[in-house]
């Protein structure tokens, strides 16, 4: 992807694979740009994706890279080595007709620094249409889905905006994971996967639709749980309190009470994801807080 956004003059991730770590310190060298982050090559929810602030902080995250199996049973014979873009990571959803695009939803995703990790998932909080840089991010991805030749159906797109402007980390040609769509439907009204369906099977009334905003009824914040600790789980606490938050939609724990809890380190060990719903953002956003608080004693472990 980011060589075609290269050869079409868009703007770029600076990066440089290979399976050679002297190679990749040379690159790094000349980039003059820390930190730099490195990552395997195929793989998926930030696995091994590590930011390095020095040459041997580079030489150990190659090698816990290089040669290993990632998170989806492919061994890695390469690594990438990237800029690290900085700035707020947004999510942009869409669906295409025929080079004509649509923007279903506009999120906005919360990271936070893990020690030995780098940065990780905290939330993504749905955005209302009227949001001050909509229409930068916008014409940005819909130029990418263009590059790409993205020109049907539904696309998922990860961007960061930076000093420069929008700068695309990935995009997938499918709907949005991880956030029930019949939530999104209760929050705006629409979702992606039912304007795809009527771009296929009712064109003319979609193409109608193309630049129809959409309104909040409800906001959404989906926090990701993150996991200072690792070993065997005694007990889970506070779920009570966290069902009378004011906000409170619904939780999904990947975790019980015996089973491994490991320190969160990408969203593959992330003990799960809380959804917070309510007309008034504020409320929302002081939930949000709360839950911060709570999973930090959420989870009671036998270190091993």
């Amino acid at each position: 992807m980011q060589e075609v956004l290269k050869e079409t003059r868009l703007d770029h991730v600076a990066y440089f694979a290979s399976d050679k770590l002297e190679k990749i310190v040379f690159w790094a060298k000349k980039l003059k740009k820390w930190p730099i982050v490195l990552k395997p090559v195929r793989s998926a929810s930030t696995d091994h994706v590590i930011f390095c602030n020095y040459i041997s902080e580079i030489k150990k995250a190659f090698q816990s890279i290089y040669g290993k199996k990632n998170i989806l049973g492919i061994k890695n014979e390469q690594v990438i080595a990237q800029e690290c873009l900085l700035g707020t990571e947004y999510i942009v959803n869409t669906i295409s007709y025929n080079k004509q695009h649509f923007l279903s939803d506009l999120w906005e995703y919360k990271k936070t620094y893990v020690a030995g990790a780098g940065r990780v998932y905290d939330y993504a909080k749905l955005l209302p249409y009227t949001f001050r840089e909509r229409e930068k991010l916008t014409n940005y991805i819909f130029k990418v889905l263009d590059a790409l030749e993205i020109k049907y159906g539904p696309a998922h797109s990860e961007v960061f905006l930076t000093e420069r402007g929008p700068v695309l980390v990935e995009t997938g040609a499918r709907v949005m994971g991880a956030i029930k769509l019949t939530d999104i439907t209760t929050a705006i009204g629409r979702n992606q996967l039912e304007l795809t369906i009527q771009s296929y099977t009712k064109p003319d009334e979609f193409l109608k639709r193309i630049g129809e905003p959409y309104n909040i009824n409800k906001h959404i914040l989906v926090k990701i749980l993150i996991s200072s600790k690792s070993g065997k789980i005694t007990a889970i606490n506070q779920l009570q309190q966290i069902n009378d938050l004011p906000s409170f939609h619904s939780m999904d724990l990947e975790v019980k009470t015996d089973s491994q809890l490991y320190k969160t380190i990408d969203l593959h060990s992330s003990p799960g994801k809380i959804v917070l719903m309510h007309e008034d953002e504020d409320v929302v956003m002081q939930d949000y807080l709360k839950l911060h608080e709570i999973e930090q004693q959420m989870f009671e472990v036998e270190e091993q």
